[in-house]
């Protein structure tokens, strides 16, 4: 298995369409509750999906809709993200100890069907609630 390295930092965010044209031959850790994914492509790129963590936050996958084996051998037509926020008067608040929350969904259509992941980020609104994508530094193996 390769290595990789992350240079990681909100402000280092990828644009999710870089992923588009891209075919995926392995996933990791695409599933509920979980608080990062990695995508592997076929020309040996590697991309996580992630929400750095700095205190009073909390941001993992609330749901996955779609067959994530759709995604191994596929090819990304359009990888897209999306999102919403609320506070804690909002109507679609997750729980009542919600304060300030977002939900940042993300669609990926392929050659083979299509999978949608739903985060969650809750804090007291001061802390960042967002998911990252950054691309992995091969590392050499010795």
């Amino acid at each position: 298995m390769q290595n990789f390295k992350y240079k990681e930092g909100s402000l280092d965010s990828l644009d999710v369409s870089i992923m588009n044209g891209l075919k995926i031959v392995s996933v990791d850790g695409l599933e509920k509750e979980s608080g990062e994914v990695f995508f592997t492509t076929e020309s040996g790129r590697q991309f996580k999906m992630y929400h750095e963590q700095d205190c009073c936050e909390t941001v993992y996958i609330d749901d996955v809709c779609g067959d994530v084996s759709d995604l191994i051998g596929a090819t990304i037509i359009n990888f897209d993200e999306r999102w919403s926020d609320g506070d804690e008067d909002s109507e679609e608040k997750p729980n009542q100890w919600s304060e300030s929350f977002t939900w940042t969904f993300y669609d990926i259509q392929t050659d083979k069907g299509c999978v949608n992941i739903k985060w969650l980020g809750e804090s007291n609104g001061y802390y960042c609630e967002s998911v990252s994508l950054a691309e992995g530094e091969q590392l050499d193996e010795d």
